[in-house]
């Protein structure tokens, strides 16, 4: 009777050390990593009728999901050093729930996890059945025997949840920069994968509109990756990330939307605003226009336009007060000329570290690390 008292007072720890690792590792999961791609979710087959609380939706499905194993072995008997087994169900359930994604129109795309999930389970309740016929060995009767084996199982399921879960870290920082537009939180949009070289187009637009927002488009426009030119500034008009319809508050902004002709045609579109509104431009627009000629690279309408809406002195913005140096050193009669001793001499050295007999690998990786964010950079490199 006493080793039976014993036994069960074992079996309860082990319940009890695998309910704990289970509970903390779902919660962690869903509130840390995983909370604006549920939220998105939510919002998109909810049609936006209901609002995810990352709190209490990550408390809620861990609480469910802890209480499954339970509901299973009211039913399946297997030897104590399985009993992570039962919570193999619970599992699966996380890693199907955190592994949809998003068509480019906004829509849930469901992983094929679901659809071999089917054939999973049944093969799992084969090798229940198996366990629930099989005595245990002395061997296996060992607390720490047990234990091990447990904490191996519950692992292994971590390991398959963390493989199986949408990781694409595009997705998530296009997910937290919107939630952040959403919530007015420029700064916080602008922190999202910072030093991160991740990026996308749909990325580029919320950042674009972020800065403008704060007033910093012409002066950090290069502090990020720009990899797609004019158009890393227009979103497409079906361009919707699941928490917001990203690109109906960036065309309230713009006051306007471009027809399906201009859709690719970021600069055009710019141009065209700015020429229907005359002098009533405002200053959004007009950085805009002059950062869609500098992703361009077209020096000569920068030139021609940026007197238009600036006085050409030392308040320009860096990433304009860059491009006059540029041009000033790349045009043998530049209409427009712009002194600046210290940028002067930072293109000097930027030219030389270029210029370095090294192989393309090596000078790209120098001056990206040294030049990474100027306009001199993005001309010569991207």
């Amino acid at each position: 009777m006493e080793r039976n008292r014993r036994d069960r007072g074992l079996v309860l720890k082990i319940w009890i050390v695998c309910g704990v690792l289970f509970a903390v590792f779902c919660y962690g999961l869903l509130y840390v990593m995983q909370a604006d791609l549920m939220a998105a979710a939510q919002h998109v087959l909810s049609h936006g009728k209901t609002v995810y609380s990352p709190f209490w939706g990550a408390f809620i499905i861990t609480l469910l999901l802890s209480v499954l194993p339970l509901g299973i072995a009211y039913k399946a008997v297997v030897p104590t050093w399985a009993i992570a087994l039962l919570y193999f169900p619970s599992c699966l359930c996380l890693a199907l729930l955190t592994s949809v994604g998003f068509s480019r129109e906004g829509a849930c795309v469901l992983s094929t996890g679901w659809w071999w999930s089917v054939p999973v389970l049944l093969f799992y309740a084969l090798i229940l059945n198996a366990l629930n016929r099989m005595p245990e060995s002395p061997a296996q009767k060992s607390m720490w025997r047990r234990l091990w084996l447990n904490a191996l199982l519950l692992t292994l399921f971590f390991g398959t949840v963390g493989i199986c879960s949408n990781t694409d870290i595009r997705l998530h920082y296009e997910l937290k920069t919107a939630r952040c537009l959403q919530a007015e939180d420029y700064e916080g949009a602008l922190s999202v994968g910072r030093q991160s070289l991740e990026v996308s187009r749909r990325l580029t637009a919320m950042r674009c509109y972020a800065l403008s927002r704060t007033g910093q488009l012409g002066e950090c426009l290069f502090d990020y990756p720009v990899l797609y030119g004019s158009c890393g500034l227009l979103p497409s008009m079906a361009d919707s990330v699941g928490l917001s319809a990203w690109p109906d508050v960036f065309y309230r902004y713009m006051r306007a939307r471009p027809s399906a002709r201009l859709e690719n045609k970021a600069t055009q579109f710019f141009r065209q605003l700015a020429e229907r509104r005359d002098t009533l431009v405002d200053g959004n627009l007009a950085d805009y226009l002059l950062c869609a000629y500098l992703l361009d690279k077209n020096l000569d309408a920068f030139v021609r336009t940026l007197p238009a809406y600036y006085a050409i002195n030392d308040s320009l913005p860096r990433s304009y007060k860059e491009a006059l140096v540029l041009y000033t050193h790349v045009r043998m009669h530049p209409v427009l000329t712009y002194q600046n001793s210290v940028l002067q001499t930072n293109y000097s050295e930027y030219q030389a570290q270029r210029r370095k007999p090294v192989t393309d690998a090596e000078r790209y990786k120098a001056c990206r690390r040294l030049y990474g964010t100027t306009y001199w950079f993005y001309y010569h490199f991207q």
